[in-house]
């Protein structure tokens, strides 16, 4: 085979006029590839296969592609270029392995064959027909079974495989009715994904996955969109905002602390405007996606399945009293789930060894869900009720501290009932110092938890006997699932006074023995346990949302959601403070929790003044005369000063 040498080629393209007919294009670039392959060509050209050089052909065809979709035609024309050489080679090379005349011959009646419509003609024929009779002609000729990915290469990305396998099943006549049955399936794959999550199985969160993959690819399909495309827009897009969120922190993004990062990609997005903020974290909580996600699937199991999920959901409910003992310390202590707070109060009130003179010490400006059990229970039983100043603890802790001993020494109370965090001041009370008094009086400690948990670290390790747990503040789930926490000090003199049919030995016996005999209303319900308190069924929705709930915030962590609460109240303190508010935030630190509270100047009032903030969009809360900002993981930098402006606004207007 003659080969031009390479200057013969430089004088050939010197004295060829492009415009005129004898040139042509398609030849010069064979001539080219001819020289390059050729004895004094380049090393790396001569040392090309095939293989090797496909995928520089898909390559060259995916910058082609791109710069049709957004280039200009100057970067079209370069990149139509590109392929052409790429694509030449290619032939130059395929020409060395096979016979090109015969392949040509093959495809080109293989085209007439597959093109009855245009070649032997019966009349108009519908674009839906022309695919149908495609993929049916195709697994006639090859001779194979009607596998949908048949003759798909190993080698074809993923992406692009399902999409043609999901072509060829709606060629066939398979596909939804409707874009929103289609959807429909995407969300049940959600939930099958987020299933597959909680079981810890990675070969079901693969498969999970996969099938959640393909339901959005069917989405993309039945709207009629390019998968990979929207894909490769959002990852770009992606990366965009990454850039400017660089920029907006002036660090690189490894540098920027997380619990700035949801404000700053926020921004990155341009989303600079707000019109809304929600500080009532410590009233009742938004639930987080995870949280929305975890109650919806719960509700579709249930509705699909009966009590099949129902038994299935219990179970996972038993795995999180673990994780509920660990949030609290550790320890291995018993988790009894109970509705609320005052549930758990009157369980543990009806629920002790009381005898002639014992009392019980309450806060009085505690809530009311930790005292009014307390005092009803002390009326039954003939106990005293002693009532001590719980805030002087905040406003004069030297007297209060001595006042509190004072009155453990000389009453001796059986149980002492205090909040962690007052609901109204924000207080953080000591729980150790509590816990050492109430151990030198040989007095039980109960403390509600409700306005902690989640926010500040709790750790009944220090000597807290009973400690309850709220669900829809801190905890971010639905109300009506909350806990109580029991040290095993104090079980063995549990009287069983509340229960209900739980509370039996073995309770479920009888509808699952199969013996007619096995008949429960004889026993006795269980001493010693408080377990007992759990006598009926549980709000399996609610606790479905508590897991989840919990495991956002050990992704964030405890210190990283206190810090970043932190960081906001004092800017709000500072904005508030120049606007002539009053703060009742503790000078020290640990003595502060996510409630910020503020009196109001003088001759405000503070209801209308409230209407007025959640009018604009602000949201927070009026207890005990004060307000309120409970914060949470979720609020950001921005949103207090949103705040502060509405704040000022509404001022100027009163």
């Amino acid at each position: 085979m003659q080969h031009l040498s390479p200057r013969e080629f430089l004088d050939s393209i010197q004295h060829d006029d492009p415009s005129s007919e004898e040139f042509e294009a398609g030849a010069r670039l064979k001539q080219l590839v001819d020289v390059l392959r050729g004895p004094k060509g380049c090393p790396w050209d001569q040392k090309q296969t095939a293989l090797s050089m496909i995928d520089y052909v898909i390559d060259e065809a995916h910058e082609l592609k791109e710069a049709l979709l957004r280039g200009t035609e100057d970067q079209i024309c370069e990149e139509y270029g590109d392929l052409l050489f790429t694509g030449t080679f290619f032939c130059h090379l395929m020409e060395e392995k096979t016979r090109t005349k015969e392949a040509v011959e093959k495809v080109v009646n293989k085209m007439i064959t597959r093109h009855p419509h245009v070649f032997e003609p019966k009349g108009p024929v519908g674009e839906a027909e022309i695919r149908r009779t495609w993929e049916g002609l195709k697994v006639q000729q090859s001779g194979e079974d009607s596998r949908l990915d048949r003759d798909l290469p190993a080698s074809l990305p993923a992406l692009k495989r399902a999409e043609k396998i999901l072509s060829r099943a709606r060629n066939a006549g398979f596909r939804y009715p409707t874009v929103q049955q289609a959807w429909h399936k995407v969300q049940e794959e959600c939930f099958e994904l987020q299933r597959a999550i909680e079981s810890d199985s990675k070969d079901s969160q693969a498969e999970e996955l996969g099938d959640l993959l393909l339901a959005l690819i069917t989405v993309s399909k039945e709207l009629g969109l390019d998968p990979g495309q929207s894909l490769k827009d959002a990852g770009r897009k992606f990366s965009d905002r990454i850039e400017a969120l660089e920029r907006l922190a002036e660090r690189r993004l490894s540098d920027i602390p997380p619990c700035e990062l949801a404000e700053l990609y926020q921004r990155s997005r341009g989303e600079k405007t707000i019109t809304a903020a929600y500080f009532n974290y410590c009233g009742v909580s938004r639930w987080p996606d995870a949280v929305l996600r975890a109650v919806l699937d719960a509700t579709r199991r249930i509705a699909q399945q009966g009590l099949g999920a129902v038994l299935e959901l219990r179970e996972e409910r038993e795995r999180m009293r673990s994780r509920i003992d660990r949030m609290v310390g550790g320890g291995g202590r018993q988790v009894v789930f109970l509705p609320n707070i005052s549930a758990v109060a009157r369980g543990v009130a009806y629920s002790l060894d009381w005898l002639e003179g014992d009392s019980v010490l309450l806060g009085r400006q505690e809530f009311p869900a930790n005292t009014v059990p307390w005092k009803l229970a002390a009326k039954v039983f003939g106990v005293q009720v002693i009532e001590f100043d719980d805030d002087l603890l905040r406003t004069d802790p030297s007297e209060g501290w001595e006042r509190l001993e004072t009155l453990l020494i000389e009453h001796r109370p059986k149980l002492l009932a205090l909040s962690a965090v007052s609901y109204w001041s924000g207080f953080r009370v000591s729980l150790a110092k509590v816990a050492a008094l109430c151990r030198a009086s040989g007095t039980l400690l109960f403390v509600d938890a409700i306005q902690a948990l989640g926010t500040v670290s709790v750790d009944m390790n220090v000597g807290i006997d009973f400690l309850a747990g709220g669900s829809h503040k801190g905890l971010l789930a639905p109300e009506g699932s909350g806990f109580l926490v029991v040290d095993a000090r104090v079980k063995e003199a549990w009287v069983p006074r509340i229960g209900s049919w739980l509370s039996l030995p073995d309770p479920v016996d009888f509808l699952q023995s199969g013996r007619p005999d096995c008949n429960p209303n004889e026993k006795r319900p269980r001493a010693g346990d408080p377990g007992v308190l759990e006598g009926s069924s549980l709000n399996t929705l609610g606790y479905a949302g508590l897991s989840a709930a919990l495991q956002v915030i050990e992704r964030h962590t405890i210190p990283t959601i206190e810090t970043h609460v932190q960081d906001l109240h004092d800017r709000l303190e500072g904005g508030m403070v120049e606007l002539g508010w009053s703060s009742l935030r503790s000078a020290r630190e640990s003595e502060r929790s996510a409630i910020l509270s503020f009196r109001p100047p003088e001759n405000l009032d503070l209801a209308a003044f409230q209407l007025k903030l959640k009018e604009r969009g602000l949201e927070t809360g009026t207890p005990r005369g004060v307000l309120r900002f409970g914060c949470h993981i979720f609020n950001t930098r921005a949103e207090i000063e949103f705040a502060l402006q509405i704040v000022a606004t509404a001022m100027s207007e009163s």
